[in-house]
């Protein structure tokens, strides 16, 4: 969705761009949008990504699997891209040998976007980076609907709702912290992953009649 979103944006702007998914499944259903190979880091999605490449003056490439695509299908020629980190570096790239496989690799691009400050100190420290090659650009969405036209009644609780992975990356916890803050508040979370049963009992212990899973 930030593929297609930022496309439309450019699109708005003049800018003719192409936006394509490295396989099935990796794009929403409803979108149209090409599929390069059958798999990820098929020889098919490399090549036919190095054969686009060349009608286009950047690559942007959004997310770890396409990182090492990118890398691999545009050595050698002289279209450049740009790398858009949206996971935490930390969590994904927890080991010493793969510390050292992603930071070759993340090298490659010739901008690297971060979506966030702490994100780009952590990109620096956690793959050596120059921090003048990360760019901090923070995620956006269109303006789908406007806060006047779902105006709710302010008199009762106030209704939060996490739905994703429970997992470290996503700061699940803080959610938790500031709705067990706030007395009004109540949060459903509804998700799955390693993180579950210690977001659990830390709803449980700060707040268990106001959070549920």
């Amino acid at each position: 969705m930030f593929a297609t979103d930022l496309a439309e944006g450019l699109s708005d702007l003049g800018v003719v761009n192409t936006v394509v998914a490295l396989a099935p499944g990796l794009a929403d259903d409803s979108l149209d949008i090409d599929v390069l190979g059958p798999s990820r880091r098929s020889r098919t999605t490399v090549s036919n990504l190095r054969r686009l490449a060349p009608d286009h003056d950047v690559v942007v490439a959004h997310g770890s699997s396409t990182l090492v695509v990118s890398a691999l299908a545009l050595t050698g020629t002289k279209v450049p891209f740009v790398y858009r980190q949206i996971s935490d570096p930390e969590f994904w790239a927890a080991t010493w040998p793969r510390r050292v496989r992603v930071a070759a690799l993340i090298r490659r691009a010739r901008v690297i976007v971060a979506l966030s400050h702490g994100s780009s100190a952590v990109l620096q420290s956690h793959y050596r980076l120059d921090g003048n090659r990360i760019s901090v650009i923070p995620n956006a969405v269109p303006e789908r609907s406007s806060a006047d036209e779902n105006r709710r009644d302010d008199s009762g609780p106030v209704e939060l709702l996490y739905l994703g992975a429970l997992a470290a990356e996503k700061g699940v916890d803080i959610a938790v912290r500031a709705a067990a803050a706030v007395d009004e508040a109540r949060l459903t979370v509804a998700g799955a992953g390693p993180e579950r049963p210690a977001l659990e009992a830390l709803a449980s212990d700060l707040a268990p009649d106001r959070i549920t899973f």
